[in-house]
């Protein structure tokens, strides 16, 4: 999971958590889901500058109309929230 995501700035960004997880989940290399899975608890720290980085990057920042209940949380809580859902789906997929 320290592997630098490319962000590429031509994809569209979804515009809600909900649609953000999915496209984390099917963006990133089912290896990486698999070792978020694999853990029992999750340490949204372990995964700030690597995983929430990315996250922060390709869906956060660049994101203008982010039409949802977290709208106004500092970047660094959506992008935990965002990692937290991913983790948990991703040890219903791999479970």
């Amino acid at each position: 999971m320290g592997v630098e995501y490319p962000v590429d700035p031509d994809r569209p960004v979804p515009t809600s958590i909900d649609k953000i997880v999915e496209a984390v989940l099917a963006e990133l290399p089912e290896e990486d889901l698999k070792a978020l899975a694999s853990q029992e608890e999750f340490d949204p720290i372990v995964h700030h500058f690597g995983l929430g980085m990315w996250i922060r990057n390709r869906f956060i920042w660049p994101n203008t109309s982010l039409d949802n209940k977290y709208t106004g949380d500092h970047e660094d809580t959506l992008s935990t929230r965002i990692m937290v859902d991913v983790w948990q789906k991703a040890r219903e997929r791999f479970r």
